[in-house]
């Protein structure tokens, strides 16, 4: 009877390991991706762009647009290399494309990837001043002015000795997502607020932990005193003195664009607006204020608009030298229909949007999430947008259609939203195939060591 139960209970689980081997080839679909040897560059360097195929086999074409760069290669369960240049400003996306063969479906299917190298504007300075104080264990920074003739890269070799220190702003200064004066602001600190410090960096940026995450601000800008225990302590130039009571507000007082209307209404602290404008629009008449008269206002980006958005920025420079930057998406609508942005508020879309690209991708994690937040903009005012499908999103493939509709002309756009909250069923299938595996080893040596057992 035992010797029956036993050999129930390795058939079964022998069944069992099988079908987890089959689920677990099923779910080793094709896959499309790019990588970078660098996740930012300087202006005209050249980087290397890797595009890998998985599960699969087919003609891949890659481009590179704000740079130069591409291939077009057939790939079978591999990948291939280019060397790409980038352009002058913003930044390099890579696009990749093709028709995969899937090995396990055996079917065809379109895949896109896409993939974005910022652009780093190199900042220079001049090293900072050395302190007079004969108190050695206080490290001291002050801004210093900018020197061309003495200047420096942001990004070039740069290196951070690890350190573990409590350090003070020594005024207004803006908290970076990377070492630059053009990457993303995460915030601010103000006068006296404290962080951990946890590198110096050799380009005169410090490396810092900001709200759970690794942050950046100029070192230039940093102490590890109170301002006003430094004055108490040390003997400051006046040049120095001079320094650290320089405004550190970069704000915008107000914000106003001639004839045209902003998406919401001027808020200092909100940085992004979008505006519609007309089909023969060129540039916009900004008029954009301080909000102290001891800042600088400047405006890039203004002027021959191209069809589709277009990115203004204003950059307010304080008198200490702090920024903060405004942007102001123009969008110039053109004859032909269909959207003229398309955004879905906290993921990415792949590929990146283009007027002339009817189907996208999203990855969708969050288990919570049941409808996307999409902000479509059609390149006719008097278009009409219908989104059918965004609604109870389940996991798997949801096929969200936006339809852009103007009289009898219908232009559809396709986001196919993949949802995937559960643990990868490769790994996990894997896994129960090894304790399968490991069980019925085990059963088969029990019961050599137990011949008894056979024997009822």
């Amino acid at each position: 009877m035992k010797r029956k139960i036993l050999s129930k209970v390795i058939c079964t689980l022998i069944l069992v390991a099988i079908l987890l081997i089959i689920m677990s080839i099923k779910s080793n679909a094709s896959s499309l991706g790019i990588s970078t040897s660098k996740s930012s560059v300087s202006p005209g360097e050249a980087f290397t762009a890797t595009v890998s195929v998985g599960g699969g086999a087919g003609r891949v074409s890659a481009s590179v647009s704000n740079g130069t760069g591409g291939k077009t290669e057939f790939v079978d369960n591999s990948s291939f290399s280019f060397t790409c240049t980038a352009g002058s400003s913003g930044s390099v996306t890579i696009r990749a494309s093709g028709t995969i063969a899937d090995y396990s479906t055996e079917t065809d299917e379109n895949k896109n990837a896409s993939k974005t190298v910022t652009i780093v504007q190199p900042s220079y300075s001049t090293p900072s001043t050395p302190s007079s104080s004969s108190n050695s264990s206080t490290s001291k920074s002050t801004p210093t002015k900018t020197n061309a003739s003495t200047a420096r890269s942001e990004t070039s070799n740069v290196t951070f000795t690890s350190v573990n220190q409590t350090v003070y702003a020594i005024g207004k200064v803006n908290v970076r997502s990377s070492y630059s004066s053009s990457s993303s602001k995460l915030g601010t600190l103000q006068k006296d607020d404290s962080v951990t410090r946890i590198g110096v960096g050799s380009n005169g940026w410090s490396k810092i932990n900001y709200n759970g995450r690794t942050a950046y601000v100029s070192t230039d800008y940093l102490t590890t005193k109170k301002v006003d225990e430094i004055k108490a302590e040390e003997q400051l130039t006046g040049e120095e003195e001079e320094i650290l009571e320089k405004s550190s507000v970069s704000y915008l007082g107000s914000l106003n664009v001639k004839d045209f209307q902003l998406d919401k209404e001027f808020n200092k602290d909100i940085t992004e607006y979008t505006v519609m404008i007309g089909k023969n629009v060129e540039n916009l008449e900004i008029e954009a204020l301080p909000e102290s008269d001891k800042a600088t206002v400047r405006i890039e980006g203004n002027e021959n608009f191209k069809d589709g958005e277009n990115i203004i920025q204003i950059i307010v420079t304080a008198e200490d030298g702090t920024t903060t930057t405004y942007i102001i998406s123009a969008l110039k609508e053109f004859d032909t229909l269909g959207l003229l942005k398309l955004d879905i508020k906290g993921l990415e879309l792949e590929p990146y949007f283009s007027t002339d690209i009817f189907e996208y991708r999203v990855q969708i994690t969050d288990r919570k999430l049941t409808k996307l937040d999409i902000e479509a903009i059609a390149s006719n005012e008097d278009a009409e947008i219908e989104i059918i499908g965004n609604e109870e999103l389940a996991n798997g493939e949801n096929i969200i259609t936006i339809n852009v509709k103007l009289g009898d002309e219908v232009v559809t756009y396709k986001i196919i939203a993949n949802k995937t909250t559960g643990f990868n069923i490769i790994y996990v299938s894997y896994a129960c195939f090894a304790l399968a595996g490991g069980l019925i080893i085990f059963l088969i040596v029990y019961i050599k060591k137990h011949p008894k057992i056979s024997k009822h």
